[in-house]
Order: structure tokens, then C-alpha cells, then sequence
């Protein structure tokens, strides 16, 4: 073999080996993509804090009659992860003791919201799966939040609705890494009890 058919054989095993290369690379989600809005990149260490991390608003909870204790309820608010700008609607008819618990929303079945209507007050707490940095969704690493939001009860008519005012409640997110999302979402389901009333 000549030496330029040499140099010629290696510039075209290093083209290949470049083109190669160039299919390996990952594809970074577009904005639009369920992925790029659930999941974006956090630092995450246990107990890592996230200031602010959603928004809610727009709380209403309607009672069919003023007897809160027996009589059916509607309640819906909106969340909005301030990070990614995921944001979602969610309508529930809490069950005893003003409970909803929501294992995988509509729009989202990684992401899990508890809401309790105590009176006047909603305690509202999310969970989400989280992305680490340098590192691939994992849904065992979760931020977890929790907020109370005060609620205005009007009287005067033949029903019972309050509503939050015009100011977004915020609510900080902690990090959270379990071994299994089953095991997340257990702690989840308990981690609000201490609004509880009695056994739901």
C-alpha cells in the first residue's frame, strides 16, 4: 500500500469515528416537550432547599351547604413550578376531613398533590421528580413542598365558599433521595398529617 493510500484510509477511519460520535450525542428535550416541563436540572443533595419554588393560587372551595361536615365539597387551585413553568390545574372533592390526596395528577402521573381544607386555611403539598445535575431523570429523587394558604368565607348566601385572595401563596422545595418512587410517595402520603383531625 502507497503512502498516500495509507494517509487516505486513516482521514477515513477518522471521519467515521467522528460521525460516530455526533449519533451518540444526547438530545436535549425542546421546551415543549412533557419532559423539558416536568424535570429540569437541581442540585441535588438531602434536604436541599429550592426558595420559592411553586406557585399557587386561585383556591376556591365550595361547600353545598354551611354543615362543612357532612355536605359535598369542590376545591381547585393552580400550581406553577417556578423553575420550569410547568403549571397545572387541579379540581378534586376532598373526602373525610377535607382530604385530597392525589397519587399522579392529570396532566402529570410522576407528580403527587395532597390538600387539606382546615376552616379558613388549605394545606397544600407537592411532589415532584427531579433531575440532578450531571446526572438522568431519576423518579427515587423528588422535591417536596408545603404551604398553607388562608382562605376568605364570605356568608350571605344559601352556600359556603371561600376562596384565596389575589396573592400567590409560595411554597419552598426540599430534596428528597429514597431508594424506590413506592417509598417516596408513602412518606409522601404521611408527611402532611399533623393537619389531620381524626382518622381519615
Amino acid at each position: 500500500m502507497s503512502l498516500l493510500q495509507r494517509a487516505l484510509c486513516i482521514l477515513l477511519v477518522s471521519l467515521s469515528g467522528l460521525q460516530g460520535h455526533a449519533r451518540a450525542t444526547p438530545i436535549v428535550p425542546s421546551p415543549e416537550s412533557g419532559l423539558s416541563r416536568r424535570f429540569t436540572t437541581y442540585p441535588c443533595s438531602e434536604n436541599t432547599v429550592l426558595k420559592d419554588l411553586w406557585s399557587i393560587e386561585g383556591v376556591k372551595v365550595t361547600y353545598a351547604s354551611f354543615d362543612e361536615a357532612i355536605t359535598k365539597t369542590n376545591a381547585s387551585f393552580t400550581f406553577t413550578n417556578t423553575r420550569t413553568n410547568y403549571t397545572e390545574t387541579i379540581k378534586c372533592s376532598p373526602r373525610v376531613n377535607s382530604i385530597c390526596d392525589i397519587l399522579g395528577t392529570p396532566g402529570d402521573p410522576q407528580t403527587d398533590v395532597y390538600l387539606q381544607i382546615l376552616m379558613d386555611v388549605a394545606y397544600i403539598t407537592i411532589t415532584q421528580p427531579v433531575s440532578c445535575s450531571g446526572g438522568s431523570t431519576n423518579t427515587s429523587t423528588v422535591v417536596v413542598g408545603t404551604t398553607e394558604i388562608d382562605l376568605n368565607c364570605p356568608t350571605g348566601a344559601d352556600h359556603l365558599s371561600c376562596f384565596s385572595d389575589s396573592t400567590p401563596g409560595l411554597a419552598d422545595g426540599t430534596i428528597t433521595v429514597t431508594h424506590s418512587a413506592p417509598a417516596t410517595r408513602a412518606l409522601h402520603r404521611r408527611a402532611p398529617a399533623i393537619y389531620r383531625t381524626g382518622e381519615a
